[in-house]
């Protein structure tokens, strides 16, 4: 399953769309509880919408980030992909900003929810949240930067 979703990959970053399919489909029959697969699948499904402009890839993308998600719930990466799907691919703000909110309770020490909100908030008109989103990102970019120093 492992080689199968790492030649995928690679096939996927040749443009070799078909055989990208076929091998990370075939990667998920072998392991149809990986929520990394289902994540790829989806990640590719939703760039060969882009490609091809073909809505199916946008639902079969969907439903890969929602299995992926429902694989690992735990993980707050998953509700950051499905935060910028439904952002960018669906023009759902307020879905989105739910995904982000449930990745910064599940990763409270991540920056990138709180910047995504800000911009949110913002497209909404909700300055005031907009600017405390903003702010709990800048704080926590500063820490990472402080950590993260060599």
């Amino acid at each position: 399953s492992e080689r199968l979703l790492v030649s995928g990959k690679k096939d996927r970053e040749d443009l070799s769309w078909k055989s990208a399919i076929q091998k990370i489909d075939r990667a998920k029959m072998f392991n149809p509880l990986s929520a990394d697969v289902r994540a790829e699948l989806g990640s590719l499904y939703q760039t060969l919408y882009h490609v091809s402009a073909k809505s199916n890839y946008l639902k079969l993308a969907e439903r890969e980030y929602k299995d992926a998600l429902r694989l690992d719930s735990y993980n707050s990466a998953r509700y950051l992909q499905l935060g910028e799907f439904f952002f960018t691919e669906r023009k759902s703000p307020g879905k989105a900003a739910s995904y982000y909110r449930k990745a910064s309770t599940l990763d409270p020490y991540n920056p990138i929810p709180h910047v995504r909100l800000s911009n949110i908030y913002s497209l909404l008109g909700e300055f005031d949240k907009a600017r405390k989103e903003e702010s709990e990102g800048n704080r926590l970019n500063s820490l990472w930067n402080r950590i993260m120093k060599p």
